[in-house]
């Protein structure tokens, strides 16, 4: 909770955000936990904890962290921009579903026709591997996704 706070914060506080953004990144390539692992975290009556729930996901973020992310990638004025949006990047590849969750996906999609341009090689290989990976490629909407990626031409 506290990091998705660190991301509202103004430009002045870079150093905090720096340091939120790397504990998440940490957080976002934890192995997953063991199955004496899911036990410690289960409630009493023997429904599974909130955090266990997380825990399971590949990404262990909730929404609001990775809209927090978001907020920051969508900013180009912010000096945390091209990072946030190697992260988005790099949680994709990961785990696509904790992006579409998050809507956060559209922001993936419109960095790879809008910019930053340093991210378009890797945007491009991101869009290639949830293509060709059958896991991932059922996510993908027909008729938009892809589409809004490749609907026009980058701006020069």
């Amino acid at each position: 909770m506290l990091t998705g706070r660190t991301f509202t914060r103004d430009a002045k506080a870079v150093l905090e955000r720096e340091a939120a953004l790397r504990l998440l990144r940490a957080v976002m390539v934890l192995p997953p936990p063991s199955k004496k692992d899911l036990d410690a975290f289960r409630h009493p009556e023997g429904m599974p904890d909130y955090l266990s729930q997380i825990l399971m996901q590949p990404v262990p973020l909730r929404q609001g962290v990775v809209r927090a992310i978001v907020s920051a990638a969508e900013n180009p004025d912010d000096a945390m921009h091209t990072v946030c949006m190697e992260t988005l990047v790099e949680m994709a590849l990961l785990d696509l579903e904790c992006l579409l969750r998050a809507d956060a996906f559209r922001v993936v999609l419109n960095a790879s026709k809008d910019g930053p341009f340093e991210l378009g090689l890797g945007i491009t290989g991101l869009l290639c591997f949830l293509v060709n990976a059958p896991s991932t490629r059922h996510l993908l909407l027909p008729g938009s996704d892809l589409e809004v990626s490749f609907s026009r031409p980058p701006v020069s």
